[in-house]
């Protein structure tokens, strides 16, 4: 991948300065964790170098985002630069098979 790491990669990095792109939760009550094994990271410098802050609806930098379906397509479809453009497409595959077993993926913030 271009863009984003694997939480093995950026464990030989010891580095946390990451978004953290997590699968959805079929508990509602889950306690959210950092640092899952299969999660999707992005680093700080490329998420705020693309803006993608600009085009993710009701985005928390330091918090839990929620990313529905609903979401996820306004995100696609959004006009962005060419940087996001291309971030959105590495995500592409990771969340549609996301949304075939949960109704939203998260973005955990700074």
């Amino acid at each position: 991948m271009k863009y984003f790491i694997t939480e093995q990669e950026r464990k030989t990095l010891h580095a946390t300065c990451f978004f953290e792109f997590q699968k959805g939760q079929k508990n509602k009550k889950y306690k959210w964790t950092f640092w899952k094994e299969d999660s999707m990271l992005l680093h700080m410098d490329i998420f705020d170098e693309s803006e993608l802050y600009k085009i993710i609806p009701d985005l928390k930098y330091y918090a839990v985002t929620i990313v529905s379906k609903e979401n996820w397509n306004i995100i696609k479809n959004a006009e962005k630069s060419q940087l996001a453009q291309d971030i959105i497409d590495e995500l592409s595959e990771w969340a549609e098979k996301n949304f075939e077993k949960y109704e939203y993926f998260v973005i955990l913030g700074i």
